[in-house]
């Protein structure tokens, strides 16, 4: 009796959530009075690409955003994929893969270096 929910997994695997927006109200719903730009966005995922473990694989994109209600979960990407009530958000992801099984509870801390050259700080205005 009611909706029948089903659900779509990857192994384990790291991500960077970011959105391509600066909207106001995106300050609040994380709580913070700044953000960073990224202004090359192809450079940013080649300067983690070169501190990556050896093997393990960077993906990013979009997020594609879905009516539960309306599409079949064939179609979706579990990595890049999510409920259209956070559409606001215009979330954008980095994803690494290790080539080996993880323990989930671990951080991968990844240091690409000074991004003076590629991205700007925009204050809560």
């Amino acid at each position: 009796m009611g909706d029948v929910k089903c659900t779509v997994s990857a192994g384990n695997y790291y991500v960077l959530c970011m959105s391509q927006t600066s909207h106001q109200g995106l300050f609040d719903d994380f709580a913070c009075d700044a953000c960073v730009v990224i202004n090359d966005i192809e450079e940013f995922a080649n300067r983690i690409k070169n501190v990556l473990p050896a093997h393990w694989v960077l993906g990013h994109g979009p997020v594609e955003y879905f009516d539960p209600y309306e599409i079949g979960l064939e179609s979706l990407d579990p990595l890049l994929s999510k409920d259209f009530s956070f559409a606001y958000q215009m979330e954008y992801r980095f994803i690494c893969c290790p080539n080996e099984r993880i323990d989930a509870k671990k951080f991968c801390h990844l240091k690409i270096g000074n991004l003076s050259d590629l991205a700007t700080m925009i204050y809560r205005g």
